[in-house]
């Protein structure tokens, strides 16, 4: 038999047991569907463990691969924030938007929220400036079920720190009795604010650390003592002790270090720095009566 005869038996063989182990048209399929049940909302202050297909698929094996939330841990990739129900017919009215989940993230870390601004709770309501806090953090919405957003019937907003997390501590409350993971806080290798800024985890030894931005109107005009005034008066709430300072090993500082006048608004920044150019390590807001950290 030649060897072109004997692969065009070959191919018949193949299509000839193909479709005698096939099932006939029209034929059905024995079996019972099962219902694929999708877990329920997680709890606020629980974290993300598993947020993505490929991960969800080879660590829960769920088809489809589901979003897992469980306790924090080293392995917990954002503490949940919020928790939204959310339907088909509420998508296609409005969207999740990403404002939304860092105002949750934000309220979550104990600002409040004043007008379009967050402040610490504590802060002088009557202050000529309008200052506002922040911290830095990414935030997302996770859905119910990451590869089918339209089958979710929950979301949930996860925050985690803008960088690379370098220590531990946990977000909720931060400016509220507890203390701001410095992870979470935006600080500075210089005792200025300025274009050429080398920013830092706040967990690595530092020169200054942003308490909070202000807005000042241009009338009426303040002396740079009131401005500074008005900023200590912030370090103190952010820091939760009467003396900012520290016992003098902390400086309070402002940005632009001067007066303002009426001719326009000034825009302001408010942080704290070491009063003898040691590096601080870790964020002071919410310290209260502890002791500064200062690299050795």
């Amino acid at each position: 038999m030649n060897r072109r005869l004997a692969g065009a038996l070959i191919i018949v063989l193949t299509v000839v047991g193909v479709a005698a182990t096939s099932p006939a048209i029209g034929d059905r399929l024995a079996g019972t569907p099962i219902a694929v049940r999708f877990p329920g909302p997680p709890t606020i202050g629980e974290c993300l463990l598993a947020d993505d297909i490929e991960d969800a698929r080879s660590t829960i094996r769920a088809n489809p691969p589901v979003a897992r939330f469980g306790p924090c841990g080293p392995t917990g990739r954002g503490e949940v924030v919020a928790v939204r129900a959310t339907t088909p017919t509420e998508r296609s009215a409005r969207s999740d938007s990403p404002a939304d989940c860092r105002g949750a993230a934000l309220s979550y870390a104990g600002l409040q929220s004043r007008d379009d601004s967050y402040v610490a709770p504590g802060a002088p309501q009557d202050d000529s400036i309008d200052w506002t806090y922040s911290i830095a953090v990414r935030t997302h919405w996770v859905p119910q079920v990451p590869s089918l957003p339209s089958a979710s019937t929950w979301i949930a907003c996860v925050a985690n720190p803008e960088g690379t997390v370098t220590g531990s501590g946990r977000l909720a409350n931060a400016f509220d009795g507890g203390a701001l993971p410095g992870d979470f806080g935006t600080c500075w290798q210089s005792d200025d604010v300025g274009a050429g800024m080398d920013m830092v985890n706040c967990n690595e030894p530092h020169l200054a650390e942003l308490i909070a931005m202000g807005r000042k109107a241009g009338d009426p005009p303040m002396e740079r003592q009131q401005i500074l005034s008005s900023c200590t008066g912030q370090a103190g709430v952010a820091l939760r002790r009467g003396d900012p300072t520290a016992g003098g090993t902390l400086a309070v500082a402002i940005s632009p270090d001067r007066s303002s006048t009426n001719r326009r608004p000034l825009s302001l920044t408010c942080f704290i720095t070491s009063a003898d150019h040691r590096r601080i390590v870790g964020s002071v807001v919410g310290i209260g009566a502890g002791q500064v950290r200062f690299a050795s």
